[in-house]
């Protein structure tokens, strides 16, 4: 299945390509700070700009996946608009994610990958690194993820992930001339006899004994992640996952609580809500441009922050083709019912009650 997805809810706009199998190309639009996001027009020529470089044109493109947020007001609309209007004129799929989800996803991975017993958020701070990602020399000075395509785990292009030059090569297996001759193998009298050797029902079997993979992500829903994302007027939406305990889905993220649009003071809440209503105390670690803005508060409250140019901070647009690709499609008659998830009443609301008030008090 071939796939589009993005994300507008926050002041990035984050493409991604994904061809199935794994294959997945990103693109981003990162403003610096002060300057307006670039959404409505950088979407459809980043888009546009994948699509020419994997050599494919709209028409085999199987399914639109979006970011609903929550986030900003106007790049929610800007973004859901654009699906919209993708998904009716192509005739394809269109599946809304929720981009804290999103945001959760590659970082409960980075757990889920780190070495047992210590897949834990400084675990996974350490395996990530600093994170940063290349620019690639893109003209535009957008940051291109993800190319050549390449493979990675569930599709995504994850920080600290070994790249196929850093992965190590056939000719690094010992070879057949390194095993140990007879002269070196051990005698009959040096090794040991049936009564000393562990029998099979002493020996752990392949059943008992877990995979580092199955080890990781049990150890890894000892931890969670708290996905934030800065929410502007001094407020931050935040919800908490963990891994999924369904083995059919083991790479999909759970929520643990429901995202809210919270006072940095009070971003401790979902993490005591989870203690409370799941019983056992977690491990955290905080992703997003929320945790790095609100790094104090979180730090304050016993969960851990990577550095502030850490990938994981980001919204992963290829995070949101792995969801969409999964998750059932909307029909073709009801893309109305893909809407925004604000989780609060939009600036220009407020701004209107507010004017209305004045007016009503100077009557």
């Amino acid at each position: 299945m071939i796939v589009i997805g993005f994300d507008t809810a926050t002041a990035a706009t984050a493409v991604a390509l994904s061809l199935g199998e794994g294959s997945v190309a990103e693109l981003r639009d990162d403003p610096p700070p002060g300057k307006h996001p670039g959404h409505a027009t950088c979407l459809l020529a980043m888009a546009e700009e994948l699509l020419a470089g994997a050599g494919i044109g709209w028409s085999e493109v199987d399914r639109i996946a979006v970011g609903l947020g929550p986030g900003t007001f106007t790049g929610l609309r800007v973004g859901i608009a654009t699906a919209r209007g993708l998904a009716q004129s192509l005739s394809v799929d269109l599946v809304g994610v929720a981009t804290l989800a999103a945001l959760a996803e590659p970082a409960l991975l980075v757990l889920a990958s780190a070495v047992p017993g210590d897949a834990d958020p400084a675990a996974a701070e350490t395996a990530a690194g600093d994170g940063a990602l290349p620019s690639e020399g893109h003209p535009d000075g957008r940051s291109l993820e993800g190319t050549p395509w390449r493979a990675q785990p569930g599709g995504h292009a994850l920080a600290g992930a070994p790249s196929r030059a850093q992965a190590p090569s056939r000719a690094r297996a010992p070879s057949r001339a390194r095993a140990p001759s007879r002269a070196q193998a051990p005698s009959r009298a040096q090794a040991p006899s049936r009564a000393q050797a562990p029998s099979r029902a002493q020996a752990p079997s392949r059943a008992q004994a877990p995979s580092r993979a199955q080890a990781g992500k049990q150890a890894s829903r000892q931890a969670g992640v708290l996905a934030v994302i800065d929410a502007r007027r001094g407020e931050a939406f935040a919800a908490a996952y963990q891994l999924s305990d369904d083995s059919r889905q083991a790479s999909v993220p759970l929520e643990l609580t429901t995202p809210r649009a919270l006072a940095p003071a009070a971003l401790a809440s979902p993490l005591q809500a989870v203690e409370r209503d799941h019983g056992a105390p977690r491990d955290w670690l905080a992703v997003g441009d929320g945790a790095v803005r609100y790094r104090a508060d979180l730090e304050r409250a016993g969960a851990a922050v990577p550095p502030d140019a850490n990938a994981l901070h980001r919204v992963s647009a290829a995070a949101i083709c792995a969801a969409g690709a999964r998750a059932p499609a909307t029909p073709a008659g009801a893309l109305a019912a893909i809407l925004p998830d604000y989780r609060r009443r939009p600036d220009a609301e407020l701004a209107l009650d507010g004017a209305d008030g004045q007016q009503a008090r100077q009557r």
